[in-house]
């Protein structure tokens, strides 16, 4: 209520209509919590990019053309190598 400056009443009717949704679920003298069934549905959901190419009839891929280093100044010399900036090119 604090955070989004709206009152206890909003907030409570907000609650109410995501129960009727589906999306909490209210078990009394525990809170109110995330409907099970919504969380599997979405993660069901869920698909790699790979996955997303490939239901376009393409296949997926990357190919590294050319990298180089490049020489780093100040702080940025203190940098581990794993973190150090590449250029990439096609």
């Amino acid at each position: 209520m604090d955070e989004y400056y709206v009152s206890r009443s909003t907030v409570r009717q907000s609650i109410q209509q995501l129960v009727l949704e589906g999306i909490l679920v209210k078990k009394p003298g525990k809170g109110t919590f995330i409907a099970v069934s919504t969380i599997n549905d979405w993660l069901g959901s869920l698909s790699s990019t790979s996955e997303n190419i490939e239901k376009m009839g393409m296949t997926p891929g990357a190919k590294l053309i050319t990298s180089q280093e490049i020489e780093l100044f100040g702080r940025l010399k203190k940098l581990p190598s794993w973190k150090r900036p590449t250029i990439l090119k096609e």
